[in-house]
């Protein structure tokens, strides 16, 4: 509901721009026919002097920045069964209906980014991106409804680019704005089949130095080696490690892109998605059993070895029967009889898996 009327200077446009804004919607006003239009903002503007909308022969143009080259998005008029009321409050404090309206403009399509970014984005694309990050999903929860029904119908575009682009870095001193030219280097990935790589092939060192800084690279550095003892890891032990630490100067975003120098990543086989340390091959030491990876899909289960302390135990009974001394690339060190146990385990104690087996399986390359 909007609680109170904007003026409309219709002789300055960027006048008209920065009045266009009361909370989450406002009015654009029709130059020719003094016709009264509401619109719904993209994102999350709160402030009006922020609002860039124009008028383009018969739609709404929104742009994400001043200049001649900001990307640009177009409203579509929409009619539903909703009312919008434009009200005001008169001298003795009594609410006023002014106007009523059955339509608004939207921004329906789906927006994709030039870079570099100018300088008046910055601040535009920081704030998005940190939203992104919010690990509360209570934010997101009240959206949901909105996008299930758009994915009803469309679906998100595909988005194909080349490996390498060539941008021209900023200009820190004399610019200020942030080097867009920082390159993110992805974690090294092999299959099981492959050799065991010594280190990275790039170098993350020099890399994170030049984009985050020094003192980070260090005190991460410190970090890594005083907690990250094992030599086989998943996504999720690194994130508890950094959420029972205290007093760090950094974010779980850099320690996440600082580890890719220190572990690679399986891509198939045992230990899948699990991160290795550099010049480690867990396919020499039968311990590592207790690292793999086992999936059912009957039971629609996938868990390691070690989350079921139970499983652990029986295994360890009868370890020459249950584990093999040699690898084999299909179940590792899991001997069939071995597997036989997990079905009985699964299908008669299902209850005791649920409680650990329900595990992440995005596959994090952190580029």
């Amino acid at each position: 509901m909007n609680t109170s009327k904007n003026t409309i200077n219709d002789s300055n446009e960027q006048e008209t721009t920065a009045s266009l804004l009361s909370e989450d919607k406002n009015e654009y006003k029709n130059k020719e026919s003094n016709e009264i239009k509401l619109v719904k903002h993209p994102f999350f503007i709160t402030d009006k002097e922020d609002v860039l909308l124009f008028r383009n022969e018969d739609f709404l143009e929104y742009h994400f920045d001043g200049t001649i080259f900001s990307k640009t998005i177009d409203a579509q008029e929409i009619e539903s069964n909703l009312v919008y009321l434009e009200c005001t409050s008169d001298e003795n404090g009594f609410l006023v209906i002014l106007d009523t309206f059955s339509k608004i403009y939207e921004f329906k399509e789906p927006v994709d980014f030039y870079f570099p970014q100018p300088l008046e984005s910055q601040a535009f694309y920081k704030n998005f991106h940190q939203i992104l990050l919010d690990d509360n999903l209570h934010n997101f929860v009240k959206h949901s409804d909105t996008l299930n029904d758009y994915l009803k119908t469309k679906n998100f575009p595909d988005f194909f680019m080349e490996k390498y682009i060539n941008i021209k870095p900023w200009d820190m001193d004399e610019k200020g704005g942030q080097d867009v030219s920082f390159v993110r280097i992805k974690a090294f990935i092999i299959k099981t089949h492959e050799d065991t790589p010594k280190e990275h092939p790039e170098n993350i060192k020099d890399n994170f130095i030049k984009n985050i800084g020094q003192k980070q690279y260090d005190d991460i550095q410190d970090f890594i080696k005083k907690y990250f003892l094992e030599n086989i890891l998943t996504v999720k032990e690194i994130e508890e490690i950094y959420k029972n630490a205290t007093d760090l100067n950094f974010t779980l975003y850099a320690l996440k892109y600082a580890i890719i120098e220190h572990y690679y990543i399986f891509a198939d086989g045992p230990w899948r998605k699990c991160w290795i340390k550099f010049g480690y091959d867990p396919k020499t030491c039968w311990d590592n059993y207790i690292f793999q990876k086992i999936t059912f899909i009957n039971h629609s289960m996938s868990f390691q070895i070690k989350d079921n302390k139970e499983l652990l135990k029986e295994i360890e009974k009868k370890r020459e029967w249950y584990i093999l001394k040699t690898f084999e690339p299909k179940n590792g060190f899991l001997s069939n009889a071995c597997l036989k146990l997990i079905d009985y385990f699964i299908s008669n104690k299902q209850e005791t898996f649920l409680k650990k087996s329900k595990e992440d399986e995005e596959f994090e390359i952190f580029d």
